[in-house]
């Protein structure tokens, strides 16, 4: 008797246990998730995370991002040198293809919202240790900045490609930077203008930028992911010879809640 009624026990709970294919999958990345959406939420605005499964795989990477943001579409680039694509490109994103030094700049400066999320997976580094990456924090680049810089960079009249946008908003004690000075050149060309208005506002920050002590430069090793809060701090990289095999895979997404 006391079988049989095991037996049913064991059947009944069978039968209320969801099938296998109905359960719902273990979320393997949630605290990496959250640790991202912590780091990023704060100073200094970015952290190295060493994965090489995640970094070898871009499906694993956009399963990790992909969540932050499910309504936004999320950017994804393979960035190496590339001659053809630099020559199709506009100066101002071109020189990612290229073996060329990258200035302290913003990920789609261009875009009324940049992306606030960049991550940068190095798949392949540079075999001669070129290309190091740099991380700099709008905290600590506006801190340097006269008041006079401060609220000509607030005024909505720097076009980098779609009309008037401010480099600097936000609140005071935590800024928001959009800034790339090769896409305020070319569009100022395309246009014919020069940058006067505010010429002596930009030639302030990027005084600041190349003399700024606080800026973190680093080797990203094989395997290595950077993460940047592309809103909260800008980020640049140093060049690397001309035939390197250098590979790292950028991912760019719009993640409301490290804005």
């Amino acid at each position: 008797m006391f079988w049989t009624s095991a037996k049913m026990m064991i059947a009944s709970r069978a039968a209320l246990a969801p099938a296998l294919e109905d359960r719902v999958p273990e979320d393997r990345y949630a605290e990496l998730r959250s640790e991202l959406v912590r780091r990023l939420s704060r100073p200094p605005y970015f952290f190295v995370h060493h994965d090489p499964n995640l970094v070898s795989d871009p499906e694993e990477t956009k399963a990790l991002l992909a969540p932050l943001a499910p309504e936004q579409r999320l950017s994804f680039t393979r960035v190496q040198i590339d001659q053809e694509a630099a020559a199709r490109e506009s100066k101002g994103t071109r020189y990612s293809r290229t073996n060329q030094p990258l200035a302290f700049h913003t990920d789609s400066a261009h875009a009324r919202r940049p992306h606030s999320l960049v991550a940068f997976a190095m798949v392949r580094p540079d075999r001669n240790g070129g290309g190091l990456s740099s991380v700099v924090c709008a905290n600590d680049v506006v801190a340097r900045l006269s008041a006079a810089t401060r609220n000509a960079l607030r005024q909505r009249c720097h076009d980098f490609g779609r009309g008037p946008m401010r480099v600097l908003w936000g609140q005071q004690a935590a800024p928001s930077i959009r800034y790339y000075r090769t896409q305020l050149q070319e569009c100022a060309l395309r246009k014919n203008e020069g940058i006067v208005k505010h010429g002596p506002a930009l030639e302030e920050l990027d005084q600041v930028l190349a003399e700024l002590v606080e800026q973190t430069s680093f080797a990203l090793d094989a395997g290595d992911i950077l993460f940047v809060n592309n809103q909260k701090a800008l980020h640049a990289r140093g060049g690397f010879a001309s035939n390197s095999d250098r590979l790292m895979l950028r991912y760019r997404l719009r993640v409301r809640e490290i804005e």
